[in-house]
């Protein structure tokens, strides 16, 4: 399926060029390699500033797989974060709107808008429990004019201060895509 060989009349010139194989556009494994090659070193738009423009305004979107919720803080910084509890892997927001904070809606588990879990019903008790642990997964997020971009890996800025490709260990995620899943029936 990857043989360069297979995609040979693709890289024609543009005016005799053909489309992609019909199994680039069904199969999970050409998918798979999309979202790694592509979506997890690149920039990626994902929304416009204007969208969130008060604090606790939120959106959310699935992207490459990925369950994110962007959202506006009570100090004016847009951020992302995985949109999953960090406690049972329910979905914690859902659509758009405006928040006080990030509720779970499974064990009501509250994060603030900035991602820190501030609120673990009967946790206290719990040994060894550290709510500073347990915060929501950021994602790479910036702002670039009136657009939000986002990166799930993390990348090295070029001296212009443009976003750019990331190598080495940069690109590791800051999660792991399996742990994102969200609970089924939540």
């Amino acid at each position: 399926m990857f043989s360069p060989t297979l995609y040979t009349a693709v890289r024609r010139p543009l005016l005799e060029a053909e489309t992609m194989p019909p199994w680039c556009y069904t199969s999970p494994d050409f998918y798979e390699r999309e979202v790694e090659r592509i979506f997890h070193r690149e920039w990626n738009f994902i929304g416009r500033a204007d969208r969130i423009p008060n604090p606790g305004d939120y959106f959310t979107l699935e992207f490459a797989g990925v369950p994110l919720v962007v959202v506006r803080g009570r100090d004016g910084a847009v951020r992302a974060f995985s949109n999953v509890c960090r406690h049972r892997g329910a979905r914690i927001m859902s659509g758009e709107g405006n928040a006080k904070s990030l509720r779970c809606p499974y064990h009501s588990w509250n994060y603030a808008l900035d991602g820190r879990l501030e609120r673990a019903p009967e946790m206290h008790d719990t040994r060894g429990f550290d709510p500073g642990d347990y915060g929501l997964k950021p994602v790479r997020l910036e702002t670039r004019g009136r657009a939000h971009v986002h990166q799930l890996r993390s990348g090295r800025r070029r001296a212009d201060g443009v976003p750019g490709r990331s190598s080495g260990s940069d690109r590791s995620l800051p999660f792991r895509n399996d742990d994102l899943r969200v609970s089924p029936g939540v």
